[in-house]
């Protein structure tokens, strides 16, 4: 035992350690800094070596040619490396002919970068913005986040109703059948500023009039967004027609924000069908609030719009999230969390 912790603090404070510093005494501290300024002295020296040698070797065998014999070898460079990647997936020959257009390229400005490449990014960037940023600036050349705002925001976006992308799609698809979905996720709260603007958002604005009435120092950082997203049922129209900061809406507050959305959308000849969400408490009392409208009804299925009193809006339940909702109970029935007992043995 007493060999081992003698041999302990030299594997400890050496340079290429793992060993926590948090742990380390401050003599041992000492050692690992000097053991680390050592190896950085020697490794630049490597380096500065390892430059001088490359630097003679061009001066001494090098060949000056004029930009225009340059960019032909550039051009035959590329060729020959992309001669190799012929029967690679479309996609990825392009990710690749993209890399070596960057490569060449003098001014990282001067980039301009496919579309295809754009859409990928954008969809990565949403992914995860840490994960994009780490791998932009490890293996890959890609744009920059800054440059994929600019294609990702093309409008203005805010909470409540999108007037301009309801008429783009009542537009492009005409009047035609619609569900509306809705949901509560969970966002990281902070407050941020408005770029155009210089606006902060990011307080929970869902109730206008409890807004309107509560001090500034005095208002909720929301945590939560409620988004109402519409799809077509017999077309591909699909769009997140509306959305709202929140602490969680109620199911009045649904109720308020789902019929000024069906008005906007009847407005525009969307006609809205059924309402679909999951089982929350909160959906559920929404929909019982419309019990009145067929009050025989032994469940409360279907309402009456309040737009077109001729046609009905029915109610249904989110069946991927019911399910989901079932497989998490029993894998949680006795194991994992141990939260439920509908597993009887």
């Amino acid at each position: 035992m007493s060999s081992n912790k003698a041999k302990l603090p030299a594997a400890k404070v050496d340079a290429s350690s793992h060993t926590p510093l948090a742990v380390l005494s401050k003599p041992e501290l000492m050692l690992r800094c000097q053991n680390l300024a050592a190896q950085h002295k020697s490794d630049s020296a490597k380096l500065k070596a390892l430059r001088a040698k490359i630097e003679k070797s061009i001066s001494k065998n090098g060949i000056q040619v004029s930009e225009e014999t340059g960019r032909m070898l550039q051009t035959a460079i590329n060729n020959e490396l992309l001669n190799g990647i012929e029967n690679m997936n479309p996609v990825k020959r392009l990710f690749l002919e993209q890399q070596i257009k960057q490569a060449s390229c003098k001014s990282a400005n001067g980039m301009r970068w496919h579309p295809t490449v754009i859409r990928w990014c954008l969809a990565m960037l949403r992914r995860s913005t840490s994960g994009y940023e780490f791998l932009r600036s490890t293996t890959t050349s890609l744009p920059h986040s800054s440059v994929l705002n600019d294609y990702a925001q093309y409008r203005e976006c805010g909470t409540g109703i999108d007037y301009a992308g309801i008429a783009k799609l009542a537009e492009q698809y005409g009047e035609c059948d619609i569900a509306v979905l809705c949901d509560e996720m969970k966002v990281k709260d902070g407050l941020v500023y408005e770029r155009n603007t210089g606006k902060r958002v990011g307080y929970a604005d869902i109730d206008v009039e409890s807004a309107l009435s509560t001090p500034p120092g005095e208002q909720q950082i929301a945590t939560h967004a409620l988004v109402f997203m519409i799809r077509g049922l017999k077309s591909n129209l699909k769009l997140s027609a509306a959305s709202y900061a929140t602490t969680t809406a109620t199911a009045e507050q649904i109720y308020v924000k789902f019929w000024e959305l069906v008005g906007a959308l009847e407005l525009y000849g969307l006609r809205v069908r059924c309402f679909i969400a999951d089982g929350a408490s909160t959906n559920r009392r929404f929909i019982q609030l419309h019990s009145s409208d067929y009050p025989d009804d032994p469940i409360t299925h279907r309402a009456v719009n309040l737009y077109h009193p001729d046609r009905d809006i029915y109610f249904v339940s989110d069946v991927p999230h019911l399910v989901k909702t079932t497989r998490n109970n029993y894998e949680n029935s006795g194991a994992n969390l141990n939260t439920r007992r509908l597993i009887v043995s």
